[in-house]
């Protein structure tokens, strides 16, 4: 809240003459240059939820600065990274799907869930669905699967294994829903961070992730496994990366001469024991 009173009173001091997408971004000022861009109406809401996104996750690893830049400068430059991506090269330990799967992801924003059916506690999270379809002529279990969860600059924010153990009947397609705790985005989000940010639109965030599959398990002999028909219900994961305690002790940042590699390692989660969940939508 300083940093915002600041921010306002030297706005009022700067006055308003020319237009704040001219004026240079200052970390001490920029949180009242957003609010005043924003009630002004001079950038769209997707364009100053990138340009925020842009601030909070300035590393030097990242392959891009915002100091010197104007405001409006910032917005272009990040619109850039939602096309082209962070200049930083991920490695990921991504085992091949089995033959015979496909999958249909869906983002579907946040929502909120509560922790156990006794809980009167809701936790945000964000929410997405697959459709995994068996193409083969067999019937198979699916046992677990890991997503990766990328941000809007395909930056790598968390990985997310699930238990599923349930048999797909040959040609049939099994949708589940699943969630992430909207605090384990956030804190892998802004762990590191160079800049204080008052405002994070975490709605849109969680709205505009990007999901792929990390990995994925079948049984070919599904005898001992039924077919899951609570389809309202969603998926807890068993395990999520976070990069301080997962990759950060484990020097993730792998820098040479004019190249960053980020190493995330293996995106297939396995369960240590069994513990799969199901908890019920909230509102």
């Amino acid at each position: 809240m300083r940093h915002l009173a600041v921010g306002l009173f030297s706005l009022l001091i700067l006055g308003c003459s020319s237009s704040s997408l001219d004026k240079t971004f200052n970390p001490d000022l920029y949180n009242g240059y957003y609010q005043q861009i924003l009630s002004q109406k001079e950038a769209s809401l997707n364009e100053l939820f990138l340009m925020n996104y842009s601030v909070l996750r300035q590393r030097d690893y990242y392959g891009y600065e915002v100091e010197g830049m104007t405001y409006g400068e910032l917005i272009e430059q990040a619109k850039e990274l939602s096309q082209s991506g962070l200049a930083v090269e991920y490695v990921y330990e991504t085992p091949a799907v089995p033959e015979g799967i496909t999958l249909d992801i869906d983002v579907e924003g946040s929502s909120t869930v509560r922790p156990n059916p006794s809980s009167s506690r809701l936790i945000r999270v964000a929410r997405f669905a697959v459709g995994f379809q068996n193409t083969t002529a067999n019937d198979i279990a699916l046992l677990n699967c890991s997503f990766i969860l990328k941000g809007p600059f395909q930056d790598y924010i968390t990985t997310a294994g699930y238990e599923i153990n349930c048999k797909i009947e040959a040609g049939e397609t099994l949708r589940i829903g699943f969630f992430v705790d909207a605090r384990v985005i956030r804190d892998n989000v802004t762990y590191d961070q160079n800049y204080e940010v008052d405002q994070i639109d975490l709605e849109t965030l969680l709205a505009s992730l990007n999901i792929t599959l990390g990995g994925l398990s079948i049984e070919e002999n599904p005898a001992y496994f039924e077919r899951c028909i609570d389809t309202n219900a969603r998926r807890e994961p068993f395990r999520t990366i976070s990069i301080y305690e997962d990759l950060e002790e484990q020097d993730w940042i792998q820098r040479t001469e004019g190249t960053t590699k980020l190493v995330v390692g293996n995106t297939f989660l396995q369960p240590e024991e069994e513990d799969m969940r199901t908890i019920q939508l909230g509102n």
